[in-house]
Parts: C-alpha cells; sequence; structure tokens
C-alpha cells in the first residue's frame, strides 16, 4: 500500500506559504504577551501557528491519494464428467469410482499451494463441487465450455482439467465453442477407445397419429459394434404378444441397418408397442437393446364434403393435397338432383366449389349449413353466380359486376396471424401463375382476414383473393378465384414438389375445421411423452359463465402410475391461468385427475402421459478421445491419461501465461475528510483558549 499527498489545482509549493502564515500569525499574537512565562508562552505560540498553518493547508484542498495492490493466484478449473457413460469402461470402473475421486482430492491440495482451484461436475447440466456418482443420463461439453466463458469472463483463467470419455449426446461440439476462452485445457482421457460387443437399437422412426385399421410403419435402426458372425432377432411386442419378428445376421464389425416393419392399428387410444434387440453372448450393455415407443391410434377421420358445380381440375387438387394428411377423407360430389337430401352430418367442412350457380341455387343447402354451424370454403369462379352468393350470406355482398373475369396473382399480407405459412412458401407464392377471378367490388360485411390480395399486373387492387371470417361459432374462407390447379402443376415444375400450395390448402382446411375449445375447463401438458430427467408439467385454464379466465378456487390433481400409487398434487396460481410442477417423475406410463369447484359445480378433466427412459449414454458406448485430444491441442493444452493426474501440477507451473495477475487500485480522498485532523484543530484552540482564558486574557 503505498500513501502520498496530491494537489488537483496548485502547486505543492504553496505548502510554505501556508506555513510562513501559520508562524506570522503566531509570532504576531505573542510576541509582546507579558502573562505567560517563555515555555508556555512558546507552546502556545507553536500550538496557533500549527492550527493556521493546517487550516489555510486545507484551503488549498489537497488530495490522499492510496494505492493498493492485490495479487490474484491463476484459477484452475477441475471439470469432471459424471455421466453414466464414463461407468461402462468394465476395466476401470472400480478405478472410477474409488481411486479417481481420491486422485482428485490430492490433485486438489497440490495445486491450491499455486492456485485458486474451482470444482465443477458435468452431464445434461453444469454443477459446482466434485459429486462424483456418474448418474448423469446426457453429456454435454458444450455447456460446461459455455459455462466457464461465462463465470471467469474477465477473471484470471489459467487452466482448465477436463477428465471426460469424450462422448457428448447433446448440445453442440465443444471444439467450437472453445473461442473466446483464453485458457489451455488440459485433458484427462477416460474410458476405452476399443469397441467392446454391443447391439444398439438406435431409433424407431414412426407417425405420432394413426387411424384404426390402417397399416402405418415404423422404421427401426438398429447398430452392432464388434459383433461379427452373430445372429440377433428383432422383436415387436403389443399387449404382451409379438407381432413381428425377424432374424438379421450380423456381417459386419460396425453393421448398420435399417428394418421397415408394418403393422395394423388394431385398438383405439395410445398404444404401446415394445421394440427390442435379443442379446449376444458377451454384450457390453443391454440397457441400449429395447425401445418403448407409443403410438395414438384414432378411431375417425375428418371427412371433408367438395361439392362442385362441375368437373374440373380444382377438384383433383383439393383431393391430392389434402389426402397427404391421413387424417382428412375428401367426398367430392357434383350438384344434381335435391341436394337437401344430401347427409352434412358425417362432414367437419364443406368446400362449395363454383356454387350456388345459375343451375343450382342451393339456398335451402346454405340454410342447412348455417343452421348445423358447419365450416365453409366458398371457392368463387366463372360459374358461380354472386348475385345468389351474395344473398346467402351475411359476410361479403358483390357490387359493379358486368360478367368480366381478371388473371389475379397473389400478394401476401405480412399481418395475417390465423395460422403460420414459412417464409419460403409465402416466397414462392409470388411467381405463381394467375388466379381467375370476376372482374367486381368486394364489399365485406363483417370483419375479414386476409392472407392473399389481388395484383392485375402490376397494380395491388387492395381487394381480397383468400379471406377469412366467423360468423358465432362457425369459420367460412374464401377464395375469389378458381385455378389451384395449375398453382401445384407451377410449383412442382419450380421446385419438384407442390410443398407450398398444399400446406396452404392444408392449413387452411386445418383452421377451418378445428372446433372451437369451449369447455370452462381445461388442463393441458406440453406434451405427451416425457423423458426420465425432464419435469412433468402442467397448465389449466378456468372460466366463469361470461367465459372470464379466473384463479380463485383451488385446482386439485391426482397422478396415478402403472401400480395404482396415487400422489396428489395443488396448481399454483398464475396471472388467468394455473401451472404446475410435478417434477421428475419414474420411467412408466400415467394417468393424471384434476378436480375444480366453481359455484357449487365441480368440473373434472383427466388425461394421460408417458414417462421413458433416457439412453442416450448407452447409444455411444467407445470413448471419443480424439475429441479430447482437439480440444487440448486447440486451446493450447495437452492430452493426458489418468495415471498423469498428479503430473498436473507441474505441467501447469512450467506454463509462462499461467501466472498471478497484480491489480493496482488508486484512491483518492481530500484531507479534509479526515475526522482526525478536525479533532486535532479543536484539541489546539480549545486548550489555547482554556490557557488563556484561565489566565485572564480573551
Amino acid at each position: 500500500m503505498d500513501l502520498s499527498l496530491v494537489f488537483n489545482s496548485v502547486s505543492p509549493w504553496w505548502t510554505l506559504p501556508c506555513i510562513l502564515a501559520g508562524v506570522l500569525y503566531a509570532w504576531l499574537l505573542y510576541r509582546k504577551e507579558s502573562h505567560f512565562p517563555p515555555f508556555l508562552r512558546g507552546a502556545l505560540g507553536t500550538g496557533r501557528a500549527i492550527a493556521v498553518a493546517l487550516i489555510a493547508f486545507l484551503l488549498l484542498a489537497p488530495l490522499f491519494k492510496d494505492i493498493s495492490r492485490t495479487l490474484e493466484k491463476p484459477i484452475v478449473v477441475i471439470a469432471q464428467d459424471n455421466s453414466a457413460s464414463i461407468l461402462l469402461d468394465e476395466k476401470n470402473r472400480d478405478w472410477y469410482t474409488r481411486e479417481l475421486p481420491l486422485r482428485l482430492e490430492e490433485l486438489q491440495k497440490q495445486l491450491e499451494e499455486t492456485y485458486h482451484v474451482q470444482l465443477y461436475h458435468f452431464g445434461e447440466h453444469v454443477e459446482s463441487g466434485n459429486r462424483l456418482d456418474f448418474s448423469e443420463k446426457q453429456t454435454d461439453i458444450s455447456l460446461l465450455v459455455q459455462e466457464l466463458k461465462t463465470r471467469f469472463a474477465g477473471r484470471n483463467l489459467g487452466a482448465v482439467i477436463l477428465l471426460s470419455d469424450g462422448i457428448y449426446n447433446k448440445g453442440s461440439n465443444p471444439l467450437y465453442e472453445l473461442q473466446g476462452l483464453d485458457a489451455p485445457f488440459y485433458t484427462i482421457a477416460l474410458g476405452d477407445t476399443i469397441p467392446q460387443k454391443d447391439l444398439v437399437l438406435a431409433s424407431a422412426d414412426h407417425n405420432q397419429v394413426v387411424f384404426l385399421e390402417n397399416d402405418f410403419r415404423i422404421e427401426v435402426h438398429a447398430e452392432a459394434i464388434g459383433a461379427e458372425g452373430a445372429t440377433t432377432r428383432l422383436r415387436i411386442q403389443h399387449d404382451g404378444h409379438t407381432v413381428f419378428s425377424e432374424t438379421i445376421r450380423i456381417t459386419e464389425p460396425d453393421f448398420r441397418v435399417q428394418v421397415p416393419v408394418d403393422l395394423t392399428a388394431t385398438e383405439t387410444g395410445r398404444q404401446k408397442y415394445v421394440i427390442d434387440l435379443e442379446p449376444v453372448e458377451g454384450e457390453l450393455t443391454e440397457k441400449n437393446n429395447s425401445i418403448i415407443t407409443f403410438i395414438d391410434v384414432l378411431d375417425t377421420r375428418q371427412k371433408i364434403l367438395v361439392l362442385a358445380e362441375a368437373p374440373h381440375p380444382d377438384l383433383g387438387a383439393l383431393k391430392q393435397a389434402l389426402e397427404r394428411r391421413e387424417q382428412y377423407e375428401v367426398d367430392i360430389q357434383l350438384a344434381s338432383g335435391d341436394l337437401n337430401q344430401l347427409e352434412t352430418q358425417p362432414y367437419s367442412l364443406i368446400i362449395l366449389h363454383q356454387l350456388p350457380s345459375a343451375r343450382h341455387g342451393i339456398p335451402a343447402f346454405l340454410q342447412t349449413i348455417q343452421e348445423q354451424n358447419l365450416p365453409v370454403w366458398f371457392i368463387v369462379g366463372n360459374q358461380t353466380n354472386l348475385a345468389a352468393l351474395g344473398q346467402a350470406q351475411q359476410t361479403i355482398r358483390f357490387a359493379r359486376f358486368g360478367g368480366n373475369y381478371n388473371e389475379v396473382f397473389p400478394v401476401t399480407d405480412p399481418a395475417f396471424y390465423l395460422f403460420t405459412l414459412p417464409e419460403e412458401s409465402r416466397n414462392r407464392f409470388a411467381a405463381l401463375p394467375p388466379l381467375s377471378s370476376p372482374f367486381c367490388e368486394i364489399v365485406p360485411q363483417s370483419p375479414l382476414v386476409t392472407l392473399f390480395s389481388q395484383r392485375i399486373g402490376t397494380v395491388e387492387t387492395g381487394q381480397p383473393l383468400l379471406s377469412f371470417s366467423t360468423q358465432g361459432n362457425s369459420r367460412s374462407a374464401w377464395l375469389f378465384g378458381e385455378g389451384l390447379w395449375r398453382w401445384r402443376l407451377h410449383d412442382f415444375r419450380l421446385h419438384g414438389d407442390q410443398q407450398a400450395v398444399d400446406d396452404l390448402l392444408i392449413k387452411t382446411v386445418q383452421y377451418l375445421a378445428t372446433r372451437e375449445d369451449t369447455r370452462r375447463f381445461r388442463v393441458s401438458t406440453p406434451q405427451s411423452i416425457f423423458s426420465e430427467n425432464e419435469a412433468v408439467t402442467f397448465t389449466a385454464e378456468l372460466y366463469n359463465e361470461s367465459y372470464e379466465a379466473i384463479t380463485s378456487p383451488d385446482i386439485r390433481m391426482t397422478i396415478r402410475d402403472e401400480q395404482g400409487n396415487t400422489f396428489p398434487f395443488l396448481f399454483s396460481k398464475g396471472a388467468g391461468r394455473y401451472h404446475l410442477d410435478a417434477g421428475l417423475l419414474p420411467v412408466g406410463e400415467y394417468t393424471y385427475t384434476a378436480s375444480v369447484e366453481v359455484g357449487g359445480q365441480e368440473s373434472t378433466a383427466s388425461g394421460s402421459f408417458v414417462v421413458h427412459a433416457q439412453n442416450a449414454e448407452e447409444l455411444q458406448t467407445t470413448a471419443n478421445h480424439q475429441l479430447l485430444y482437439g480440444m487440448a491441442e486447440k486451446s493450447g493444452g495437452q492430452l493426458l491419461y489418468p495415471d498423469d493426474i498428479l503430473r498436473l501440477g507441474g505441467l501447469l507451473s512450467e506454463k509462462e501465461t499461467i501466472s498471478p495477475l497484480l491489480y493496482e487500485e488508486e484512491r483518492y480522498e481530500e484531507l479534509i475528510n479526515f475526522k482526525w485532523l478536525f479533532f486535532l484543530l479543536l484539541t489546539l484552540l480549545s486548550a489555547e483558549w482554556f490557557i488563556r482564558k484561565r489566565n485572564g486574557l480573551y
């Protein structure tokens, strides 16, 4: 610590006049004073000189400068991989659980003499401390690097000692995260790089939703390491019965196979399928030999009626696009005979193509649709009777129609919000051919939400081309043009598929056919399948008779597992809705029932969810020391092995960049702020006053 006086705006030489002023003041006051003995007169004069000089000196506003120096030791981080894959190395499993913690403790004591040591363990998350139970279900090394960059930004981070097998199954490649972290990595390579005999059921791909009595496919991806010449059996079980079995001969040391399995949905609801590979002798682990997957089987499809004035290419385009989704069944009928006899109950949506027309006014049919609150999509074309259409509903009127038609191009409205079209799809529509649209003024009688407006040539007319409206509980869509088939053909010619146009048609139908949920009590989960290391959460909404959100009553929930055990919970109340975090639950299938009482009436909601095992650590069983070498090489560190742990102290001391940092801090304070000066002046002047008073002087 260095102490010194500095002056802000005057020269230090002004100190001399201050001293002279004090001496002169004392001399003038006591030179002729005869009431005191010489020694007392000298003492009083000295005190007065010091007081006056000090007061004058303080008027110069001197600053007290304090320089403090702090020596910061280099920080050394010891980060231990705490994931389950470490213990897959059978030869060293006991050493990792017994000896490794002792080695790390000894290393910590050795390094703490010179460095500031910070301990971390990581897997799916990064935590401080040295807990080593190798229980983490996933490994994210990139998250560790990110955490170090955040926690030690601007600090003297000397080195990182990373103990890992190099296997990561979450996050990005840690090599890409090293930029911005100026510290060498000394990687301790754990695990075994020699491939062990192991079968791996890598994945099973399938549709999440299928329909009753429909065939569906499960694509099973299997791998075998070091098991060349062995034979295994792939088996799929449903309800305890084997529904598929096939023998697989392993022909290569690094063997991969894809097996397509076609099954039939025979029961409705969430169906559980157990897929497994028969173990082979000497296999490293059997935990990765099986997968449990769930498929929701629905017993009905949504039926869509396309009622048209006459055959038209648009009808085939609609059917082909919509039936790409298995949940839609499209029924095309031509308007003929007495449409009042047409049964509408089975249908979720009615698409009227160029109806009403001159031949088919269909007023009674339109009235039936409105009474049943069925959603309807009007596709207006050259055969549509605009006057009859305007009179049959309360949403749109047509004015100034002279029987002419225009070729109109779509212009996307960026403010459209009813559903989302990808940016790529929106860009595709700008290059599509025009639709044939009646040349008239379209006059909305109720609010419209427009996705496409019309462009004729280079002129944007502002008239709607594809719009949506809501009347009461019923939704409707309006396409003021025919020629969808040309859109699909042109999209395929330009891009090799009809993805943009088909997505538009499917999302339009999805929006129209989706019934608004009018339940006053609703409980939902963000997903129906949770991982065992993922918290199970719920949200609940409660409405009064006026459909205003309320959160005053308590909502209670009971979760039941497969063994019949029950777990009671109480929802917490938030802004307009309820929340529940049930935490981590064991692997299995669960059902839940939530209840609430409002106005003396009890409402309930129920559902189910699944917690599946997280086997990511067993999918890759061979250590990746190449990654550890790359991290050490890129950061200026070194790759070591477990026997070299206690050599780290010497290696770090040889690294010139790992050195203490000296921090200097300058602090300035005005001298007048020091209280001891005040008490010194007070003492000098008070003593002088007392002595003079005692001797009869004022």
